[in-house]
């Protein structure tokens, strides 16, 4: 049996709110059935082809249901085509055509005048494929001065193959970083370096257009942060988000763009420990859903609200500021209420381990248990599924249910060696939880905390146990056994 497409239902998804407000007022005169199935389609969470010809059986889209999807999704494109002309690059390309029709015309003296505009905006926005487009228009023209006009078509093709050059570099560059993350090893390592390498990349002065550097600059950024020179992918990425702050129009182009360095400029100010840094660009990324640049980027207000959320609060967690990072839990529970339908699932389970972990970290364990069990419903969650699971047995050990604790140490310890090998942090921790519970007299469990607590010393610093540290302190877990 074939299954249902779900084109048009991924297609009214992948809107923005300002793509779907212009095809919203711009169907105004369109048949009500389609409207319908536009309207319908907005509200499904996912998309069930067979609930909805039982549930919509009678309505007139339904008549022909196939040619209905198809009508709306190529209405759709139509649409947003339209609403793209909103662009310098598309409206040259409209006005090339309007001169080709003044030419055909006889109106010679009007079409020129609005090629020579519409080549001068081309030049100024460096947009070289349309500049190139329009020089062929040029040449229709008797009148035109073939000399320069050829001499105006290489300078134009030698910006492209510039850029071109550029773009190649900066994605065999990432395209390596990707092999390098995956395996680390020496070759792989050199691999980088010799691309890196390369007389091109020595100097920013040798990309001659805005594209170019905006590739060169991704490129140097991309291999600093493979190699570890934190200092070094801060300062590039400096520099090259300033490049795109002077460069409005630019900037207007690759809103996305601008985002993705900002968050690489946060993160390693994090890094770098760079505070003064970090909370002025935090500031700058909170700022964003206001600019018109940004408006064209898909639930631009989820977005800025869940990068910003992990930024801030993994900044007051990597400084231990457990306290400060409690008063953060209402306005992330908050933000989860309003856009968590927004969020792709593997973000917001990040958010809402997040939430939980603050309330165990300030000893608000009942409500932290709610949040975890919430997470223990998503198996597919993988390593925040996992840790979730160590959390659990930590809070009902803080809540002293201790019966319940001995029989979760077998179950959690029996589901995460199913999934994976367990670390050396987890066996301790375990073999101290048993030992806890088994002991006579509480001088035995006071050694057994102290004991414990010089082996987290040991193990935190032990890079093999990172990952697990990172999600959860046990420093901060048994500090109340050791009082």
């Amino acid at each position: 049996m074939k299954t249902a497409s779900s084109d048009l239902y991924d297609l009214v998804h992948s809107l923005s709110k300002s793509e779907k407000r212009y095809i919203q007022l711009h169907s105004a005169a369109e048949s009500l059935d389609y409207m319908e199935l536009w309207k319908i389609l907005l509200k499904e969470e996912n998309y069930d082809e067979l609930r909805l010809k039982k549930e919509y059986a009678t309505a007139n889209f339904m008549k022909n249901f196939a040619m209905s999807k198809q009508y709306l999704f190529e209405r759709i494109l139509l649409l947003l085509d339209r609403f793209r002309k909103k662009t310098d690059a598309n409206a040259l390309t409209e006005k090339g055509r309007l001169v080709t029709i003044l030419w055909e015309k006889g109106l010679k003296k009007q079409a020129q005048s609005r090629l020579k505009k519409a080549l001068k905006k081309a030049v100024e926005s460096e947009l070289f494929e349309v500049q190139l487009s329009l020089l062929e228009i040029k040449k229709l023209f008797p009148e035109t001065d073939y000399q320069e006009t050829a001499e105006e078509v290489k300078i134009c093709l030698s910006k492209l193959e510039n850029i071109n050059e550029y773009w190649e570099i900066s994605r065999a560059i990432y395209q390596k970083q990707q092999e390098f993350r995956k395996q680390r090893s020496y070759i792989k390592e050199q691999e980088l370096s010799e691309l890196f390498n390369t007389p091109k990349l020595f100097n920013a002065s040798f990309a001659k257009t805005f594209r170019s550097r905006v590739y060169y600059y991704h490129a140097r950024t991309t291999y600093f942060f493979a190699t570890g020179q934190k200092e070094s992918a801060y300062s590039g990425n400096r520099i090259f988000l300033k490049l795109l702050e002077d460069h409005p129009k630019q900037l207007m182009m690759m809103p996305e763009r601008y985002l993705s360095i900002l968050n690489n400029l946060l993160i390693d100010s994090l890094a770098l420990q760079k505070n003064e840094e970090f909370i002025e660009g935090l500031e700058k990324l909170r700022g964003l859903p206001s600019q018109k640049a940004f408006k064209s980027i898909k639930d631009i207000d989820a977005r800025i609200f869940r990068q910003g959320t992990l930024l801030e609060v993994n900044n007051l967690l990597g400084q231990k500021k457990y306290a400060e990072a409690g008063k953060l839990i209402s306005p992330l529970q908050l933000g989860l209420a309003k856009y968590g339908d927004k969020i792709p699932t593997i973000h917001l389970t990040i958010l809402e381990y997040l939430a939980t972990y603050l309330l165990f970290l300030n000893e608000r364990y009942e409500e932290a248990l709610d949040g975890i069990n919430k997470i223990l419903q998503r198996e597919s969650a993988g390593e925040i599924f996992q840790f979730a699971l160590v959390l659990e047995l930590l809070t009902h050990f803080s809540l002293k249910n201790y019966e319940l604790v001995g029989s979760l140490l077998v179950s959690v310890k029996r589901r995460l060696q199913n999934r994976r090998e367990l670390y050396k942090t987890e066996t301790l921790l375990f073999k101290f939880v048993k030992s806890y519970l088994n002991a006579a007299t509480k001088g035995i469990r006071s050694e057994l905390v102290l004991k414990f607590k010089m082996q987290i010393n040991t193990l935190k610093i032990d890079p093999s146990q990172k990952l697990f540290f990172n999600f959860i302190d046990l420093e901060k877990w048994i500090a109340p056994l050791t009082k």
